[in-house]
C-alpha cells in the first residue's frame, strides 16, 4: 500500500532530495495481462491461459514541491527526446522512479515518462499527475526511514499568466496543462515476459483554461505563458501556437459564470532546432 500525505513520499531520480507527498490515486503496478488462447476442444469453458506482456505502470497523484519542480527535472524526466524516442529515466544504478512508503521501495526499471498533467484553481495548491512505464519491476527492498516532509507545497497564489500582452493573473480560474509521449513496449521480449524497451510516439501537448465569462479567450497562434514563481527562481511554460478545439464551450458555475476553453498546442514547425519546435518550452532563467 502507498502511504498518503507528508509522510508518504515520491522519489524521481537516485536521491531523497527530491520528494513529493502522494495523493489518493498514486499507483504502482503490473498485471499478468493474462491471454486466453483459443485451443481444440468440444468443451463450453476455457481452460488454457498464458502470462502476456508484464509492463510496470506507475501512476503518481502528488502535491508539487519546490525542490522538485525545476526546468531541469521537467525536460530530462518528461520532454527530451533522443532519435525520436525518450531518454530513460536512469542513474547510476539505473533505477529513477519509485514509491516509498518509510519501511520499503519498489523500483521501476528504465522508466520512461509518459503522460504529464499540471495545473491549480483559485485558492488551491498546484498538483500533479504523472504516468511512467517501464521494463520490469525490481525486488522490494527495506530503506532507511524518511523523515516527514517539511517543504511548504506550491500553491496558486505562485503563478502567473500571460497572454502576450499583459498578465491575466485576474482573468484565469482555473488551469490544467498536460502532455504525453504515446510510450508504448517494443514487442521484442528476450525470451521473457517482459518487453526490452518503451518507445515514445507522436508528442501531443493540450493546455485548460477556465476564464471569466466577459474576458475574451487567448488568440489562436499567440504564445500563451504561465510562470511559477518559487522563492528567487522562475518556471516558465511557453505554450506554443495553441488553437482552441472549443471556442464557444460554456461551463456554468452557481453564482459565477465561467468559459472553459480547451486547445491543442502544436508548436512550430519553422524552428531550427528540435527544441525550437516543441509546442511547450520549459526555462528556468
Amino acid at each position: 500500500m502507498i502511504k498518503q500525505g507528508y509522510r508518504g513520499s515520491l522519489t524521481l531520480g537516485t536521491t531523497t532530495g527530491t520528494r513529493m507527498p502522494c495523493l489518493p490515486g498514486s499507483t504502482l503496478s503490473m498485471p499478468k495481462n493474462i491471454q486466453l488462447p483459443p485451443v481444440a476442444h468440444n468443451m463450453p469453458f476455457q481452460v488454457l491461459w498464458v502470462e502476456g506482456l508484464q509492463v510496470p505502470v506507475l501512476n503518481v497523484a502528488a502535491v508539487v514541491t519546490p525542490s522538485w519542480f525545476t526546468a531541469i527535472n521537467l525536460n530530462a524526466w518528461l520532454i527530451t527526446r533522443l532519435n525520436d524516442d525518450l531518454a530513460a529515466i536512469a542513474g547510476t544504478d539505473d533505477y529513477a522512479a519509485w514509491f516509498c512508503d518509510g519501511s520499503t521501495e519498489a523500483k521501476v526499471k528504465f522508466p520512461k515518462g509518459n503522460t504529464f498533467v499540471i495545473g491549480s484553481t483559485q485558492g488551491q495548491p498546484i498538483t500533479t499527475n504523472m504516468m511512467f512505464m517501464g521494463t520490469e519491476i525490481d525486488e522490494v527492498t527495506p530503506v532507511d526511514d524518511f523523515t516527514v516532509i517539511t517543504e511548504m507545497p506550491l500553491n496558486w497564489s505562485a503563478v502567473e499568466f500571460d497572454a502576450g500582452a499583459a498578465p491575466w493573473d485576474s482573468e484565469v480560474v482555473a488551469w490544467q496543462l498536460m502532455f504525453t509521449n504515446n510510450a508504448a513496449p517494443n514487442p521484442v521480449h528476450n525470451e521473457s515476459v517482459h518487453p526490452s524497451e518503451i518507445n515514445a510516439g507522436p508528442f501531443i501537448a493540450t493546455l485548460r483554461l477556465t476564464l471569466n465569462e466577459q474576458v475574451a479567450r487567448p488568440v489562436d497562434g499567440t504564445a500563451f505563458f504561465i510562470y511559477v514563481h518559487k522563492g528567487a527562481s522562475v518556471v516558465g511554460f511557453e505554450v506554443r501556437n495553441p488553437v482552441c478545439q472549443a471556442p464557444w464551450e460554456r461551463a456554468i458555475v452557481m453564482g459565477r459564470t465561467l468559459r472553459q476553453y480547451d486547445y491543442l498546442l502544436l508548436g512550430d514547425a519553422t524552428g531550427p532546432t528540435e527544441n525550437d519546435q516543441r509546442p511547450i518550452e520549459i526555462t528556468e532563467p
